[in-house]
């Protein structure tokens, strides 16, 4: 059977919001920030002369040449994706370097990162009006502040016109300058891997599990998007942003690409379409034809088995369908709240705030046994032990960093039965995981 032994420390405050008030609907200006292929850059810089080489890190088991967390750019030229094991990527690749992660207590450690995405934090959270951190590589940030701030100073659409110049737009065939030279290089890798026999995806530049613009109306002239004040906040906006992220590749050397729209949800959703070092924008009237074709199971909220209920229930599968179906009908069947909530979204309404919080919710850590599964109590009090002593490092480290303590704990494990496990022999694994609790004595 297969183990884990999670561990969480939760720990708070938050940082506090730089506002009072929180703008909601088109008069806000949000951007999803993702790094590229962050962990593949932390080793890059690291070291430098795998820039530009086909590279992947992978996890420390080194069980057929261990699994993939990130593949570059290059990589990927060569049809590796993350689903692969090392040993198969030196088949497809023979001098793609394999980057193991670091070790600690016998299992990864993942500081090196966590601190890499720590200064990116730092390099912006000064120059925007809230930042929420939503992963080690991801955050979101919102510069409705700022936007107006620039707003008020341009004499002229000249200056605004420059933020759509940098920022591929939804709806538009426009590529900024900068990714034209990067566009090309793309696609004669694609043609050369094609000649090896290798087969790429359709869209390389394309993030995995990113949206796509169906818009059916391109627009070819970027005047064309300054319709009004939201237009003219969202190439402010553009502009911001593209400071912010020139300004996280001078403080770190990483670079990051970015989603711009009127709330969260739009900004994620378009953040990975054009991949890496460019930024996307999606305005209101955009939405409609976007989503006409956008799987529902692609927005937050909707991946899992609500989704899965909402598909079946309405015979549907995307964003445009969904957008048909008249509000009562979708609060008859799910719902005041949740039928309400399905009928904005549809049309790329989100009110969720971008969240102060540029520290980690909660430390912890964690161990699967999928290839080695604990034989005894013994080796369980011994992982235990292990895990226990990396939370009450990290926690220590926190409290020197950002002067806060966890309020709770929470352990727990399970164990996944494999359709061969008897009932009785997974009765005992259930046992077993409680007793290796009750039956330790541990300190954090």
């Amino acid at each position: 059977g297969r183990q884990a032994l999670p561990f969480y420390a939760y720990a708070h405050p938050m940082k506090p919001s730089s506002s009072s008030s929180v703008r909601k609907g088109p008069t806000r200006v949000v951007a999803h920030l993702d790094l590229d292929c962050f962990y593949v850059q932390v080793e890059q810089r690291r070291a430098p002369e795998l820039k530009g080489k086909p590279t992947c890190v992978v996890q420390y088991n080194n069980w057929k040449g261990g699994a993939m967390i990130a593949v570059s750019y290059e990589a990927r030229a060569y049809g590796i994706t993350r689903a692969m094991r090392g040993e198969e990527a030196k088949k497809r690749c023979p001098d793609v370097n394999l980057i193991q992660v670091p070790t600690a207590n016998g299992k990864s450690d993942m500081q090196l990162y966590r601190d890499a995405g720590a200064e990116v934090i730092r390099a912006i959270e000064d120059h925007v009006d809230r930042i929420e951190r939503a992963s080690i590589d991801e955050s979101y940030v919102d510069v409705t502040s700022q936007a107006h701030d620039r707003l008020g100073k341009v004499k002229d659409n000249s200056e605004l016109l420059q933020g759509l110049e940098d920022s591929f737009i939804v709806g538009s065939d426009h590529v900024p300058a900068g990714n034209r030279e990067r566009q090309l290089e793309a696609e004669k890798d694609k043609r050369e891997a094609e000649k090896r026999g290798i087969r790429t995806d359709p869209e390389p530049l394309k993030s995995e599990g990113a949206a796509t613009d169906n818009s059916k109306e391109k627009v070819q002239n970027l005047q064309d998007f300054l319709h009004g004040e939201e237009d003219r906040l969202l190439a402010a906006g553009a502009l911001v942003v593209k400071e912010l992220r020139d300004r996280v590749l001078a403080e770190t050397q990483f670079t990051v690409s970015a989603g711009i729209g009127h709330n969260k949800m739009m900004a994620k959703l378009v953040s990975g379409m054009h991949k890496p070092r460019a930024q996307t924008l999606i305005h209101q009237r955009a939405i409609p034809n976007f989503f006409q074709e956008l799987p529902i199971r692609k927005i937050k909220g909707l991946g899992k088995k609500f989704g899965d209920h909402v598909c079946d229930t309405l015979k549907i599968d995307s964003m445009g369908e969904l957008s048909a179906i008249n509000l009562s009908l979708l609060r008859a069947k799910f719902g005041s709240e949740r039928g309400t909530w399905l009928s904005r979204i549809s049309r790329g309404i989100d009110d969720a705030e971008v969240k102060g919080r540029c520290l980690a919710k909660s430390i912890g850590c964690s161990k699967t046994f999928f290839n080695r599964p604990l034989k005894s109590l013994q080796d369980g009090h011994k992982w235990v032990e292990s895990l226990c002593n990396e939370v009450s490092s990290r926690v220590e480290q926190d409290l020197r960093d950002n002067n806060r303590l966890p309020q709770r704990l929470i352990v727990s494990a399970s164990f996944q039965k494999s359709k061969k496990t008897p009932p009785t022999k997974g009765y005992q694994q259930h046992k077993h995981c409680m007793h290796l609790f009750r039956s330790g004595n541990y300190s954090i």
